[in-house]
């Protein structure tokens, strides 16, 4: 167990855990069937893949907005005690993504390349995301989109594609330094605020022993080069791919599709994200 605070003096907050901790003895562990239970399970988590098709009609909720279907592709990423963890948190920031439609004013990741080479370049796409989530013993990264049902396999290999290019093309020093930037800001101004920076603490300390400031991060992650990134999402596309569709998912590809168009050769931009068998007038 960990008990944090933010913003109170140390060895008063030591005395009060110490009160209300002390005996420490958990009530359960008088219970008997609490002291015969078996000893937690320490097996290290193991990513397979997977493929879901949750069949929905959205139409009510999407009213009167077009019905929209929803497909996310994930990959095995890094745990949070892996050498790529924070390349894999500046590749979230590199990707970025969002809505067709979004309000308010800048700063809100316009240049990541989700933006710009998808949502940006395929009107039929709603809304594209990257997403990483990262566990003591492995992580998961994946991209989430929405489109029109009738749109939902090429969305998938869009999305796809676009990790694949990021994985084979040059990374500008100005996007590199721009993701920097992006996640720095973000780990920051989250440290201002007092409930993240106790739950920060109380998970660093959980997950590795101890706790790291900010400025540790930050040097983390002005450390990670372009190869580094580009390193992490070949080790991701070699993993069996995740696969999971939400609403109107008839033209949801298999897993084994998705399986043999990362396997193919990159030819030119376009033809990549759209396979022949799907390639449509845009």
């Amino acid at each position: 167990m960990v008990v944090a605070g933010a913003g109170v003096e140390h060895d008063s907050f030591v005395k009060a855990v110490e009160k209300a901790f002390s005996p420490c003895e958990h009530i359960l562990c008088n219970e008997p069937a609490a002291r015969n239970a078996p000893p937690p399970d320490a097996t290290v988590a193991k990513y397979t893949g997977g493929y879901a098709k949750v069949e929905r009609d959205l139409s009510q909720y999407h009213a009167p907005m077009p019905e929209f279907a929803h497909a996310s592709v994930g990959f095995e990423s890094c745990g949070s005690r892996d050498p790529y963890f924070v390349t894999s948190c500046l590749l979230q920031s590199l990707l970025g993504g969002g809505g067709s439609f979004s309000a308010g004013g800048p700063g809100k990741g316009m240049y990541t390349r989700l933006y710009v080479n998808v949502l940006n370049q395929h009107h039929w796409v709603n809304s594209a995301q990257a997403e990483n989530h990262s566990y003591t013993d492995t992580g998961l990264f994946s991209i989430t989109g929405s489109s029109d049902p009738a749109d939902l396999d090429r969305l998938v290999y869009t999305l796809i594609g676009e990790l694949r290019h990021t994985a084979e093309s040059r990374l500008s020093a100005d996007e590199l330094s721009r993701a920097k930037a992006q996640l720095k800001s973000m780990l920051l101004m989250n440290m201002e605020t007092r409930a993240v920076l106790f739950e920060d603490i109380a998970r660093q300390v959980l997950t590795s022993g101890t706790r790291h400031q900010p400025e540790y991060w930050v040097e983390k992650i002005d450390a990670v080069s372009a190869t580094d990134v580009q390193e992490l999402l070949h080790r991701m596309l070699q993993s069996p791919p995740t696969v999971v569709g939400f609403g109107r998912v008839g033209r949801l590809p298999s897993q084994a599709d998705v399986s043999r168009f990362i396997s193919r050769p990159i030819t030119s931009r376009l033809s990549d994200r759209i396979p022949g068998l799907f390639k449509r007038l845009i």
